[in-house]
């Protein structure tokens, strides 16, 4: 039996991602989201919990 490897949805810039997220104080991560769309762009900014 080979060993199986998970995989990030988003592959290796996901897990990357992950693995530095991990262990990290969660109050501590701003989450920015930018909607770029022609007419109207939107952001957004919170904290991992969405406050």
């Amino acid at each position: 039996m080979g060993t199986t490897k998970q995989y990030h949805i988003q592959g290796k810039k996901g897990s990357r991602f992950r693995d530095q997220l991990r262990g990290v104080n969660l109050e501590q991560v701003l989450i920015v989201a930018i909607d770029a769309a022609k007419l109207h762009q939107k952001a957004l900014i919170c904290n991992y919990f969405g406050m």
